[in-house]
């Protein structure tokens, strides 16, 4: 389920500059608390895998209704919208958190991507973890683990995997 916790839900919060994306064939959708997202608003993708990397899309549909089934399985709510991605990755094989604000901020400092979303002079990190049965998909104000958590999304998988996340990512 996709989860914005009401604790990191005050002014200023990522909860609606972000999102979690996913994916089924060649259908990438865009799951959010925001909703002021217009068919042709820029978001960009942060993929979690390692080494992170950053790809760029484009809103092509709005409360998109393939999207909210694909995302249903996953317990994943929110408003949906489908995306069109830039350079053609179109087979996500993880969720993805996706950024609603211009991707200038975001940059690669060796394996991992960051870039001060909430421009308070300290750049946001990003993670992802396994529990028994999902994915925690985090943001981190400076360093993931040792700084401040910032946004949390969990997505549903529906089957057991074996658990990475420490209890600061749960």
């Amino acid at each position: 389920m996709l989860v914005f916790d009401s604790q990191f839900a005050m002014a200023g919060s990522l909860d609606r500059k972000l999102g979690i994306v996913v994916a089924k064939e060649n259908l990438v959708c865009l799951i959010t608390s925001a909703t002021s997202l217009n068919i042709g608003s820029q978001v960009n993708l942060v993929l979690l895998s390692v080494p992170q990397k950053v790809v760029s899309g484009t809103v092509v549909s709005v409360s998109d209704r393939q999207c909210s089934e694909i995302s249903k399985p996953h317990n994943v709510s929110g408003k949906s919208y489908r995306l069109s991605l830039l350079n053609n990755r179109s087979h996500l094989s993880v969720p993805a958190i996706g950024i609603l604000t211009s991707s200038n901020q975001l940059h690669r400092v060796g394996l991992k991507v960051v870039g001060d979303l909430d421009s308070d002079g300290i750049e946001e990190s990003f993670r992802s973890c396994a529990s028994f049965e999902g994915l925690h998909l985090t943001v981190w104000s400076s360093q993931a683990l040792t700084g401040t958590r910032k946004w949390h999304s969990y997505y549903y998988l529906g089957f057991d995997i074996e658990p990475t996340c420490t209890k600061s990512e749960i």
